[in-house]
């Protein structure tokens, strides 16, 4: 139900999926600090995205099944009826926290997240999105 919900809320431009490269590249970032220090590198981070704050906490404060992440994360995005580029967004953030929970490096978290760029961006999302750091 999830997926249909979301694939009926997505198109918008490619300059609209542009705008969302940062959010790839945090999670990215937010990944490396993870593979470094463990979940509890995140504790102090502070967001200034809602979003992503509720997602931290669930997965700093001992959530770690990724149904109920997952199922979480799904619920305030319904909730918030997102569309076009606030969706991605959002998309982006759940799962990069996902990837991390599963203790993901940023080279893999990186290509999975390109997946929602689509090929045309791939080249711009790559120059944007790295290099990062493989710990």
């Amino acid at each position: 139900m999830f997926d249909y919900w979301v694939s009926s809320r997505m198109e918008f431009s490619n300059e609209g999926k542009r705008t969302c490269f940062e959010t790839a590249k945090l999670m990215i970032n937010l990944a490396v600090r993870v593979r470094a220090g463990g979940l509890l590198a995140l504790e102090d981070e502070s967001h200034k995205d809602k979003f992503l704050a509720i997602a931290v906490k669930l997965i700093v404060g001992g959530v770690h099944d990724e149904e109920t992440v997952r199922r979480t994360m799904q619920n305030w995005i319904i909730a918030g009826n997102y569309r076009g580029r606030a969706l991605l967004k959002r998309i982006l953030i759940m799962e990069g926290i996902v990837y991390i929970l599963h203790g993901y490096s940023a080279k893999i978290i990186s290509e999975e997240l390109a997946s929602y760029f689509g090929e045309d961006l791939l080249p711009e999302y790559l120059e944007h999105c790295g290099p990062y750091e493989q710990k």
